[in-house]
């Protein structure tokens, strides 16, 4: 679970839904019956007979670090997964033709076709990321090998307060999530 913070490298399916989940939060999780449930999304709707996917995020949702939690962060997310599937053994590569930003709170996905997969399967395993901080860090330019900045920059129940890599994290509870 601890052997780097860009977490969507390992292999270990474990280890990535403990990041995806605990550090960071997904769109969407199942329940204790199996039920889909949002986490950071409010809602969604499909139109076009499943060829759009529309995801409505919750309101004052926010990063560790203060910052609001939008539909940019989210488009970067998966534009960052389903572009890279070779750095990421978890990952996939959904027939999405495009990711757009409606507003601040709003986000569509763009299918070649029906794909109710995304809201199933996609949405719940990757925990959504700090879109500004990944750029900073250079994480676009080089996916594989870089180090996802996740102190202060998660976007889950619990925040990484220390962390030594390979040996030891530290995570406290955060209250806006």
């Amino acid at each position: 679970e601890w052997e780097t913070t860009n977490y969507p490298t390992n292999q270990n399916s474990g280890a990535v839904a403990i990041w995806s989940h605990v550090i960071q939060s997904p769109l969407v999780e199942y329940d204790e019956n199996l039920d889909l449930t949002g986490v950071l999304a409010s809602d969604w709707e499909t139109e076009e007979d499943g060829a759009l996917v529309r995801c409505f995020l919750e309101e004052d949702m926010q990063f560790h670090d203060g910052v609001e939690i939008t539909a940019e962060d989210v488009k970067f997310t998966f534009n960052h997964m389903w572009d890279n599937p070779g750095a990421f053994p978890q990952g996939g590569s959904p027939p999405y033709t495009a990711i757009d930003v409606v507003d601040d709170k709003t986000v569509e996905f763009n299918f070649e076709d029906s794909f109710l997969p995304v809201i199933s399967r996609e949405w719940p395993r990757w925990g959504i990321f700090h879109a500004e901080a990944m750029r900073e860090a250079g994480i676009p330019d080089n996916p594989a090998a870089g180090s996802i900045p996740i102190q202060n920059k998660g976007s889950g129940p619990y925040a990484l307060t220390n962390f030594t890599q390979g040996e030891f994290a530290a995570l406290d509870p955060h209250p806006h999530n």
